[in-house]
């Protein structure tokens, strides 16, 4: 036959197969932050043990969204229902955040983060990009400076300063 749906059941159901699913996506989530730790991908930022931090907190609400709806636990179910509620909030509260951030604001923000940024994670951010500094490769003192960009295609077999880091080098080109 088909799937009761009167009463309790359905929604039961409803909110056993959501919060499964929501339970697969925190681990799909932890997997893919471990992962790329594991990988070194991208190895000094934070953001990797915050994706972790964060699919942890997912598993956890949907195994209480789990339990009260099999358990039929009004208590806990009435808990359930604040926590989402309250990340609803937070998830709006960052969206209109970041919706009202216009261009010149993402790069005092990102120049801030530069200048923050210690060389290794300079060196990361490189690497990733593609790209030497963060507005001009020929400058490399504080506080937007920035490590050698040797190990860079756009710099193999060149002798240019941004590449070498070397302040008496005599192939600076204008």
């Amino acid at each position: 036959m088909g799937l009761p749906c009167g009463g309790f059941t359905c929604t039961k159901t409803a909110l056993t197969v959501l919060n499964g699913v929501f339970m697969l996506v925190a681990i799909a989530l932890m997997a893919l932050a471990g992962y790329s730790r594991m990988a070194a991908v991208v190895t000094s930022i934070n953001i990797l043990s915050g994706l972790i931090v964060c699919g942890v907190f997912l598993f956890f609400v949907s195994l209480l969204g789990l339990l009260s709806a099999r358990l039929h636990n009004q208590a806990m179910l009435f808990f359930y229902i604040i926590v989402l509620f309250l990340l609803f909030l937070l998830q709006f509260a960052i969206a209109c955040a970041c919706l009202a951030v216009n261009s010149s604001q993402q790069e005092t923000i990102l120049e801030a983060a530069w200048g923050q940024l210690g060389n290794y994670s300079r060196a990361d951010a490189q690497r990733l990009f593609q790209c030497c500094g963060f507005r001009n490769p020929m400058q490399l003192d504080e506080p937007l400076g920035h490590p050698p960009c040797a190990p860079l295609a756009c710099c193999s077999g060149s002798a240019s300063l941004c590449c070498t880091g070397n302040l008496n080098s005599t192939a600076i080109s204008a």
